[in-house]
């Protein structure tokens, strides 16, 4: 057998250069699409969280549906905020079908279950292994009701009779801001607003701002009563202030007559009272945005 058959020349390989072109146009390839990513990557949370308060929408037209033509309200009474709030495992866990279990920390593990439901991706809340606080991604507009306007409740107060009764449906205008991101540092009570200013200002009993911008353009997704889901501005800081103690209307798109139940105006003793007729519930007004 002659040797005609055998190869002879030796396979190419790649020179130095050549290799360090490849990786070149590689990491180049990567930068250009790493931006592109991160940018789907947010959008796609923002599409979650929108999707979280729809549905949140359609447990609301539930509870309304059940009781008697009346909106979920932002408490039904004191005791464990995790059984009472609106996000609570007696409010809105039976329209999700959560009930608790016969296990040590039953409540608990109901509010968890009703907790994913309203995770928002793009928000970053750490939650304590054992709380028996609430921590959900979204802050509820008090004005829908709270059970401090009945004599039954703990925390009954004239301050809230008037205005913050539970509402009938038909009460309120599609335009009232329902529910919205909330920032991200937990804090007490964050889960519940009652007008623009605990969105947009701190104080005593709020010590940071509670409207969220998680979203491109540091936008929140916002839900308002005719189940619309909007991107608006709820709170951005101007010159870093992220506590300012007054409100800014530069800070917001957001406006009172979006959240402020009618019984607001000239209301002697609400903590969120207006004289001012423009700061609360009227129908037919347009969005603004």
């Amino acid at each position: 057998m002659n040797g005609s058959n055998r190869p002879t020349g030796r396979t190419r390989a790649f020179t130095l250069v050549e290799l360090l072109v490849v990786i070149g146009i590689i990491a180049v390839l990567i930068g250009i699409l790493l931006p592109a990513l991160g940018r789907a990557r947010k959008q796609a949370q923002t599409v979650q969280c929108a999707s979280n308060l729809r549905q949140l929408h359609t447990l609301m037209e539930m509870y309304t549906n059940l009781y008697k033509g009346y909106v979920m309200p932002s408490r039904i009474n004191t005791g464990s905020a995790q059984s009472n709030l609106w996000c609570g495992v007696d409010v809105l866990g039976p329209l999700m079908g959560i009930k608790r279990l016969n296990t040590p920390n039953a409540q608990l593990e109901a509010f968890n279950r009703i907790h994913k439901m309203l995770d928002c991706p793009a928000i970053d809340r750490t939650k304590p292994p054992a709380s028996t606080d609430v921590n959900v991604d979204y802050t509820y507009n008090i004005n829908l009701g709270i059970d401090r306007a009945y004599t039954y409740s703990g925390e009954y107060s004239t301050g809230y009779v008037g205005w913050a009764e539970f509402k009938k449906r038909s009460q309120v205008p599609g335009n009232v801001i329902v529910a919205l991101d909330v920032s991200e540092p937990l804090e007490k009570n964050d889960e519940r607003f009652g007008d623009l200013g605990d969105l947009t200002t701190s104080g005593s009993s709020r010590i940071r701002p509670r409207g969220g911008r998680p979203h491109p353009i540091n936008k929140a997704n916002v839900l308002f009563i005719d189940g619309s889901v909007k991107l608006a501005k709820a709170f951005v800081p101007i010159n870093n202030n992220f506590t300012p103690t007054t409100h800014d209307p530069k800070t917001t798109e957001l406006a009172d007559w979006m959240i402020k139940a009618p019984g607001n105006l000239n209301h002697p003793t609400s903590p969120f009272r207006t004289s001012n007729p423009d700061e609360v519930w009227q129908k037919g007004r347009p969005l603004p945005f």
